[in-house]
């Protein structure tokens, strides 16, 4: 019988970054791991027409060995983290050496994609282990058993699939999470969060520096970005909203992570996918709010280190938005700035 590691050495990889975690929670308990593919000389497959580039630059893995399953999962992200499938591997057990999680393989797999078609593979295989008594008879049927109630089980599901694969995606990448306490404020307790997601990163010109946001009125230094809208993709509202609010259209590079805030005095979380860019065409154009116009909103551009030092320096002078009477955008902007600073951090140990 085969044993496939989380973390194993893949064909045309030049540059991965490997994690994993334990998870004991109610939806699922068992190692996470993540493969985040950095550089990759993957051939073309023109001749398949089911195939699928989960193996290119900026693609991720994100993998389950969950505990006491016959069943073991891994979906592949492209790089700018949309879904591309989801592989389920048939299972003998799991197990951990090293850090690096493992399961001893039935052979049967299962393939299904976003558009919910779901394709068997390996039966050849399958057979092939049972003839040369790989396997035994018993772990054969098992294979097939396991195979008919997984595909009952997920056919039509893709929504339900998403929501959960992005749960333990976004758990994985966290860079960290930004609280009240955080900022100088007490938590107070909350029965009920209002959810929202947003985008945002580093924007980085041929020169190397990074695009910072100011509002003069409120003494505001920020990386661009804001809030996903709708079912819109974390990938097209950063470049949305980096275009808003910097002018410059740009090609994601990197995906850095996930970053959390929890406001309780708002009832508020928002999770943010933080990911680094390339400018390729600057239109020199802010397209900013009318009351971002108000609060004296500008572009910089600036060394990673330069931008780390304004928006730390930033903390300590916030004042009121003007177009705010009761004060309440001090508490917001510090978990922007707090958060921001966060963020790049994260992206100068990691450059």
């Amino acid at each position: 019988m085969i044993t496939k590691h989380a973390d194993f050495p893949m064909e045309h990889v030049e540059e991965k970054k490997f994690k994993t975690m334990y998870i004991d929670e109610s939806d699922y308990k068992g190692y996470l791991s993540q493969i985040h593919i950095i550089k990759a000389n993957q051939p073309k497959r023109p001749d398949d027409e089911d195939y699928i580039e989960t193996a290119g630059s900026g693609c991720k893995w994100l993998e389950f060995y969950p505990e006491n399953s016959n069943i073991a999962m891994t979906v592949g992200y492209d790089k700018e983290n949309n879904i591309l499938d989801w592989y389920f591997d048939v299972i003998n057990k799991v197990g951990i050496e090293n850090n690096n999680p493992y399961f001893e393989d039935l052979y049967l797999d299962v393939l299904m994609t976003p558009d919910n078609k779901i394709r068997l593979l390996d039966e050849d295989e399958l057979e092939e282990a049972l003839n040369q008594n790989d396997i035994t008879k018993e772990q054969f049927d098992l294979a097939y058993n396991e195979v008919k109630k997984l595909i009952k089980r997920i056919d039509g599901k893709v929504n339900e699939l998403t929501e959960f694969a992005n749960k333990y995606f976004e758990r994985i990448n966290l860079i960290g999470i930004i609280k009240d306490e955080d900022i100088g404020e007490n938590s107070v307790a909350v029965e009920d969060f209002r959810q929202r997601y947003g985008a945002r990163g580093i924007i980085i010109k041929e020169d190397g520096k990074i695009a910072v946001f100011n509002k003069q009125a409120k003494n505001e230094y920020k990386l661009p970005g804001g809030g996903v809208e709708g079912k819109e993709a974390s990938s097209e509202a950063f470049k949305r909203e980096v275009f808003e609010e910097t002018g410059c259209k740009v090609e994601i590079i990197d995906f850095l992570g996930t970053i959390e805030e929890i406001k309780t005095k708002d009832s508020f979380k928002q999770m943010s996918y933080v990911y680094v860019a390339k400018v390729v065409e600057d239109t020199k154009a802010l397209h900013v709010t009318e009351q971002e116009a108000k609060e004296g909103a500008r572009l910089f551009w600036e060394t990673p280190e330069k931008a780390l030092e304004l928006i730390t320096e930033s903390f300590d002078k916030i004042v009121a938005s003007p177009c705010e009477e009761d004060g309440a955008s001090v508490y917001h902007t510090k978990f922007i700035v707090k958060r921001d600073k966060k963020i790049l951090e994260t992206y100068l140990k990691t450059c």
